[in-house]
């Protein structure tokens, strides 16, 4: 037996065990970003993307203000947004990214 016959049946399960959300996303989870939100003042900030269990996109950035000294905004509340690609940052349109959204994730909600 060739040795794609015997790996293509894992290559198979590893894209079935995969999170449907997951694959509806531009910004995968985990995913180094910046971002511009009058949430957070002036100029860019840095944080990770977060897929919640709902499937809503949120970044999270270090804020020592708060209990866990993390805080999290959804797409909604973000005008700006980059991701880091290697060595460059690649300018990422918000509006489309919401529109793929769950509805609760566009209201809030999620």
């Amino acid at each position: 037996m060739r040795p794609f016959h015997l790996a293509f049946p894992l290559l198979v399960l590893a894209v079935l065990s995969v999170p449907l959300q997951a694959l509806a996303h531009d910004l995968p989870d985990g995913a180094n970003v910046r971002i511009q939100s009058s949430e957070f003042g002036l100029g860019w900030h840095m944080g990770i993307v977060q897929i919640t269990k709902d499937g809503c996109a949120m970044v999270s950035k270090l804020d020592p203000e708060v209990a866990d000294g993390r805080r999290g905004l959804g797409l909604m509340f973000i005008q700006k947004l980059e991701r880091l690609d290697g060595t460059t940052w690649v300018e990422m349109p918000v509006a489309p990214m919401m529109k793929n959204e769950p509805k609760s994730c566009q209201e809030g909600a999620g």
